[in-house]
């Protein structure tokens, strides 16, 4: 089942998208998707928004989210951990050409709404 069929609000030419990801590696590979509403949270799970076919990923991996105008991941407690560019993170402010590793699936950041959107998109309140 294609990623679109799963989240209805990934829009293939939206102009209101928020984040892009490319889905580099792994089992779903090749896929870009676009994102118009955070958080996001991505695994393997029926609870997932971005639902990856990979053994390796938690059932609940990991969120994206806005936080202050940034783009931030954060691991959600999964089983085999999540890695930005090579580098084992529970959490992170994420910028266009990162990797996220999770599983056996590499994901691209392939695109992120200014810091003006993100701030209107800001789902959690500061630290």
């Amino acid at each position: 089942m294609k990623l679109t069929e799963l989240v209805p609000w990934l829009c293939p030419n939206s102009l209101s998208r928020l984040i892009a990801l490319r889905i580099k590696r792994g089992v779903d590979k090749p896929l870009t998707c676009e994102i118009e509403h955070l958080p996001v949270v991505v695994g393997r799970g029926e609870e997932a928004d971005i639902r990856l076919a990979d053994r390796w990923v938690s059932k609940v991996h990991c969120r994206l989210t806005a936080v202050d105008g940034d783009l931030v991941l954060r691991d959600l407690e999964s089983r085999n951990g999540t890695a930005v560019n090579r580098e084992l993170v529970t959490e992170r402010q994420l910028r266009m050409g990162d990797i996220i590793s999770i599983g056996m699936s590499e994901i691209e950041v392939v695109h992120i709404a200014d810091r003006k959107r993100l701030m209107q998109a800001d789902t959690e309140p500061p630290p």
